[in-house]
């Protein structure tokens, strides 16, 4: 090997190594076990954040740490730059960054690390906080179509919206400058929830896909960019009261779904960070996952009207998911009883916790009550949640430009 290559071949080992992750490692205290360090270290205690600790120190279902041993902490180490954190970690929203840079101050403030990440340049990111960083799905791997994600002009085609409603006109712009990305939960080899109705199987994917179908074009009708991120060649807009089901959905740029349900998450949201990257002259982006929801009747006895869920790191979820629920909510007390919608926080959630955008996760119904059943059919229904969403986006919009 020549000195020249052997150089090259250590100067790239040295930038790789300078950006490299590895997780941060702590000792547990007397009497602590894995809840007591994740509290230790302001990390989430979820069954999913144990879940995540036990396999990165492999341990088994039931056990414990041990008081004399170094475990892998859900904490990812990078790099500090020297710059920002926004340009060390790759992300846009000042907000994220602050929190980041927050939690690291905290940490050094209780003791819990001993050094200053300004100092030392070791920046810690909790696992929770790292959904704008990890993308399994990089820019280059998303095939974008020939189909414009806008209207241009006054009307276009498209045709993923069925013959009758493939051409779409233009009405207005109040949503010019704003990219949308509609996700239709499931899809693919997952159906999601599913209930029998006679003889027919109603699954979720179907009927989540036919409201964001709905939405997506109305987005559109207001000089948006819209990307919808699961598609199905087969099926536009249904006007029928029972979607039949299939699995030709695939995801934006026609990729097709992984059968890991894991990894067909992480194709999700890299498909989604990778649109938001190409996207960087956008006023605002905001990502809906459309969902129908699957409860017990002996749990829930009633009718589910929308439920609205964001992460509790994100003010504009919160803003977002508060416009929509009371947009929402006068279109349910028309019936004559109380709205039973609900507005929380569910930081498990994958496609609230890994895409760049703006992420707000909506249950429009609870797929195994008869009522709500019944609704689902309508495709008037379908199309009255599609304008109801719409009218909220369209007021979260005026609101950003007024200040108001």
């Amino acid at each position: 090997m020549s000195r020249l290559i052997w150089v090259v071949l250590v100067l790239k080992a040295c930038l790789i190594s300078a950006n490299a992750q590895n997780h941060v490692t702590a000792l547990p205290h007397e009497s602590e076990g894995i809840m007591g360090m994740l509290r230790r270290f302001e990390l989430p205690v979820t069954p999913q954040m144990v879940t995540q600790f036990r396999r990165l120190n492999n341990l088994k279902p039931n056990e414990g740490v041990k008081i004399d041993q170094t475990y892998r902490m859900p904490i990812r180490r990078y790099r500090y730059n020297q710059k920002s954190i926004r340009t060390t970690l790759g992300i846009s929203d000042y907000s994220h960054a602050q929190r980041i840079a927050d939690y690291n101050n905290r940490m050094t403030a209780k003791g819990v690390r001993e050094d200053n990440f300004l100092n030392s340049l070791a920046l810690w990111v909790p696992d929770h906080e790292a959904k704008n960083i990890h993308a399994a799905t990089t820019e280059r791997e998303v095939r974008i179509p020939k189909t414009s994600p806008q209207i241009q002009g006054k009307t276009a085609t498209w045709p993923i919206f069925g013959s009758k409603y493939a051409t779409i006109t233009r009405q207005d712009t109040k949503l010019a400058g704003r990219v949308y990305y509609i996700d239709a939960g499931h899809g693919g080899p997952d159906p999601g929830a599913i209930s029998k109705v006679g003889g027919f199987s109603m699954q979720e994917d179907e009927y989540a896909y036919d409201i964001a179908l709905r939405l997506s074009r109305n987005l559109l009708r207001h000089g948006a960019k819209v990307y919808l991120i699961v598609q199905d060649p087969n099926d536009g807009i249904r006007e029928g009261t029972r979607l039949l089901p299939d699995k030709h959905e695939v995801f934006w740029g026609n990729i097709e779904m992984v059968t890991n349900f894991t990894d067909r998450l992480r194709q999700r949201s890299g498909i989604v960070n990778a649109l938001f990257d190409q996207n960087p002259e956008a006023t605002a982006h905001r990502l809906l996952s459309i969902h129908v929801d699957s409860r017990s009747l002996k749990d829930v006895p009633n009718p589910m009207d929308p439920h609205f869920s964001y992460y509790s790191g994100s003010d504009d979820g919160a803003r977002l998911s508060r416009i929509l629920f009371d947009t929402m909510k006068p279109f349910y007390t028309t019936e004559g009883r109380s709205y039973s919608g609900s507005i929380q926080t569910r930081d498990q959630l994958h496609m609230l916790l890994y895409p760049k955008p703006v992420a707000i996760l909506i249950e429009t119904a609870n797929i195994q009550h008869p009522i709500d059943q019944g609704r689902l059919m309508k495709s008037s229904y379908r199309q009255a949640i599609a304008d109801r969403l719409t009218t909220g986006l369209l007021l979260e919009a005026k609101t950003d430009i007024t200040g108001k």
